[in-house]
C-alpha cells in the first residue's frame, strides 16, 4: 500500500504550536519542508499573491518561513514552487465565533 502523500508546506502559531491551518484573523507561520539552500529559488503564493520566504533561526532551529496574511474564513489556495517540484494545497480556515452548524444555517 503506498504511503498517503505529505504536503511540504505546515503551520506554526506565533508562540510555535504546529497547528493544521491558521486561525480567522490571526497571525501565523508557514513552514517549509525543503533545503534551507533552495530558499531562494523557491516560489510561494496565497491567493495568488507572492509571498516572501525567509530562512529565520526559529522555535530551536533554522526554518524556511512566509507570514499567514490575516484572513477570514473560507478556503485559501497556497502554491509552493521549487525547482521542478509544484504543490498546491487549499487552506480551509472555519469559523472561530460560531461553530460550523451555525454557519450552515444561515
Amino acid at each position: 500500500m503506498a504511503s498517503p502523500p505529505t504536503s511540504r508546506i505546515g503551520f506554526f502559531d506565533l508562540s510555535g504550536g504546529s497547528i493544521a491551518s491558521p486561525l480567522e484573523w490571526k497571525s501565523a507561520l508557514i513552514e517549509l519542508d525543503a533545503p534551507l539552500d533552495d530558499w531562494r529559488s523557491i516560489k510561494l503564493s496565497i491567493q495568488g499573491a507572492s509571498a516572501s520566504v525567509r530562512v529565520e533561526h526559529r522555535f530551536g532551529r533554522d526554518r524556511l518561513l512566509a507570514d499567514w496574511p490575516l484572513s477570514g474564513t473560507g478556503n485559501h489556495r497556497v502554491t509552493l514552487h521549487i525547482g521542478s517540484y509544484a504543490e498546491t494545497r487549499v487552506v480551509t480556515i472555519r469559523p472561530h465565533k460560531i461553530n460550523d452548524d451555525s454557519a450552515a444555517q444561515d
